[in-house]
């Protein structure tokens, strides 16, 4: 395998690059649809895709759930209810 270090100045530029490659169906359409010069580093980057697909809603919690709560050592039942 052919490697080649990436001049310091090119990283960035490089791994946003990259990371599109990384990504299909909608994430990707998000990619390629991002105004030109709208993100101005990787971390940036990563920011933003995490804004657009991260869910911030709280998953459902199922009466199953409740059988996997204990009470911890030296909890006393009000804490613990």
């Amino acid at each position: 395998m052919f490697t080649a270090a990436i001049p310091r100045d090119l990283r960035e530029a490089c791994m946003c690059k990259a990371f599109g490659s990384s990504l299909s169906g909608p994430a990707l359409q998000w990619y390629t649809n991002l105004p030109n010069n709208s993100i101005d580093s990787f971390a940036q980057l990563t920011d933003t895709f995490v804004e657009q697909f991260a869910s911030s809603r709280k998953l459902e919690k199922l009466s199953d759930d409740l059988y996997t709560i204990t009470q911890r050592t030296g909890e006393n039942l009000r804490a613990y209810v």
